[in-house]
């Protein structure tokens, strides 16, 4: 179809340029004494020159072409092609976790996603519309139902990456059940894939687009500090480095504190490995630590990590316990620690860096460092592995940190109940676990079977070394020092007051505490944060998510599941085809100027 159709008749012009053609040139008679020099020439010329009739026929067909290009682009002239698009409202979730900001060829993975949806906001048919959602930490709706392509796309614009857990199938489960599906087609827009059993149990049409491939990553999945247990320095920083890659990768590792102050130390990563790395501080300690990789690999997110450092310089620890005169001297003459016993049960790890439960067992278990005495973790499965029948002691894994010291063998068992589970046995007897440790999302424990008063174990040098020793294990690689990840709500049992928070971005957010006592805040950002209290202010380290988010290894799998229905004959769309028609013709007049430039002689 053309934009100026008139143009079309100038076309008729081709007939002018036939007609030239067609008259021949009358040629001019000259006497020559003779044809002999002629002749050679001609028969030159016709060796290196097309023949006269098929050179005259394509000059021809060259100005046609040059006036037909021309004419066209001149009506503008374009094609027609029909978009199909979607016929039902859609509901849209993108996944904004910390794996989402992976770098691609096109960005980032998030990137990737954007693209995604800015085709499907585009392909969307009249009349329909779309709500917006975001899942990465708090699942949210970013843009309410709308049908106005301008505000999808400018909600889509503003989207970010943040530094979170994905939380993917409760997130999402959220999400579903809190829209009326029954209306809606849900895309969900993600990079790492959600388990069958889940999507099995979704009653809702689901389609799923992945985005990314798999990549390598280092990751500081741990760092804190404390006052060391042994040792003359004044301050130990733990960090953990966890190798996400298929080879082994060298590279340098800094700790700089904000007086300036920076540590660095020369990293050597196995793949797939995880590397633990100490760095003893001796001096003036700043307020805060950042460590840092420096890789340029896919994620730089979870190339940081934060730690504020508490200048009081002690380890908090919290005994939960009936009555054990022993283990609390014991815990007393632990250097630079404070001990707070209590025989009541605590929320959560009740602001302590290590927490044991002497008999008492805790309601929930949340993330932190623990020590179980014949008590069960709750939320993890175990068994009756058996009762203890004065079996003698044996160390089952004698390279763990706990069980180097050779003073473990022969330590008398007089009763008590045995229980296998998740966790690792250090010592054993008959086969029976005496002492496990467990670490795993965001938890580490050390697990003692039989009570304090059925061993002759208080009595032996086995028991100092088994605390300390256990404590110090507890706290290296943790990233636990009383600050959060990314996403998690502000720390504390904070009275109902107004407080304010300054983030990493500079800007303030002001909150209110709920009822329980939990603040709830945007964390979603890995850094240094500022909480207001009135006059008192709390500086606060928020590190990235880690974990799973920083394995970037994973093959995704199609997306199969749900592709919507779009209308067959949607809105058409045309495509100008000036500028193609004026190139084309600049190369035929190009053709044609080229060959009329060697006349042949005759």
């Amino acid at each position: 179809m053309a934009a100026y159709p008139f143009l079309l008749y100038l076309l008729f012009f081709s007939f002018l340029i036939l007609f030239l053609h067609l008259i021949r040139r009358q040629r001019k008679k000259i006497t020559v004494s003779s044809l002999f020099i002629w002749e050679r020439m001609v028969q030159t010329s016709r060796k290196v020159f097309l023949s006269p009739r098929l050179r005259s026929v394509i000059l021809l067909m060259l100005q046609i072409g040059v006036l037909v290009f021309l004419v066209l682009g001149a009506a503008g002239i374009s094609v027609q092609r029909t978009r199909k698009m979607y016929k039902e409202d859609l509901f849209l979730v993108l996944d904004v976790s910390l794996s989402m900001g992976a770098s691609t060829k096109e960005g980032s993975r998030l990137d990737s996603a954007k693209k995604t949806a800015e085709k499907m906001i585009r392909n969307l048919a009249s009349g329909k519309g779309m709500i917006i959602a975001t899942l990465g930490g708090d699942p949210g709706v970013v843009m309410p139902f709308t049908g106005e392509k301008k505000e999808l796309l400018q909600a889509l614009a503003g989207i970010t990456v943040t530094d979170t857990a994905g939380e993917r199938e409760a997130g999402l489960r959220s999400l579903l059940s809190s829209a009326e599906m029954e209306d809606y087609h849900a895309v969900f827009v993600t990079d790492t894939p959600l388990s069958p059993d889940f999507l099995s149990s979704l009653s809702e049409d689901l389609e799923i687009r992945y985005v990314g491939e798999p990549q390598d990553n280092l990751a500081v999945t741990a760092f804190a500090s404390r006052p060391p247990l042994h040792g003359r320095y004044d301050r130990d920083f733990y960090l953990e480095i966890t190798s996400y890659a298929s080879r082994d990768i060298r590279a340098p590792v800094y700790v700089e504190f904000d007086d300036g102050t920076v540590k660095s130390m020369e990293g050597f990563f196995p793949a797939g490995e995880k590397v633990r790395m100490v760095f003893p501080f001796d001096g003036f300690l700043a307020s805060r630590a950042e460590a840092r990789i420096d890789y340029p690999d896919a994620l730089e997110s979870d190339n940081h990590a934060y730690e504020v450092i508490r200048k009081q310089g002690t380890l908090r620890l919290l005994l939960v316990t009936p009555g054990n005169p022993a283990l609390e001297r014991l815990l007393t003459l632990l250097p630079e620690t404070t001990v707070t016993v209590t025989g009541k049960g605590v929320r959560g790890t009740g602001g302590a860096d290590v927490v044991i439960y002497d008999r008492l067992s805790p309601g929930i278990l949340e993330p932190g460092r623990y020590i179980f005495i014949d008590v069960l973790p709750p939320g993890f499965s175990f068994f009756p592995a058996g009762d203890f029948r004065r079996e003698p002691v044996v160390v089952g894994k004698p390279n763990h940190p706990l069980t180097r010291y050779d003073v473990f063998d022969g330590i008398a068992l007089w009763g008590g109940e045995a229980f296998s589970g998740e966790d690792t046995p250090l010592l054993l007897a008959a086969n029976k676990p005496v002492v496990s440790v467990y670490e795993g999302d965001g938890i580490k424990w050390i697990r003692l079977s039989p009570n304090l008063f059925s061993s002759d174990l208080i009595f032996r040098p086995a028991f100092p070394v088994l605390f300390g020793e256990g404590i110090q294990w507890l706290m290296e690689g943790s990233a636990e020092s009383g600050d959060l990840t990314a996403g998690e709500p502000l720390p504390g049992a904070l009275p109902l007051s107004e407080v304010s928070l300054l983030g990493p971005d500079g800007q303030i957010q002001r909150l209110n505490s709920d009822p329980h006592g939990l603040v709830y805040a945007d964390t979603s950002r890995a850094g240094f944060y500022r909480l207001y209290q009135g006059e008192k202010e709390t500086l606060l380290a928020v590190r990235p998510a880690g974990g799973d988010e920083s394995d970037l290894r994973t093959a995704l799998p199609p997306a199969d599941r749900g592709v919507p229905e779009l209308a067959g004959a949607g809105r058409a769309a045309r495509r100008r085809l000036d500028m193609l028609m004026l190139g084309f013709a600049l190369v035929l007049l190009l053709g044609e100027y080229l060959l009329s430039g060697r006349e042949p002689t005759e």
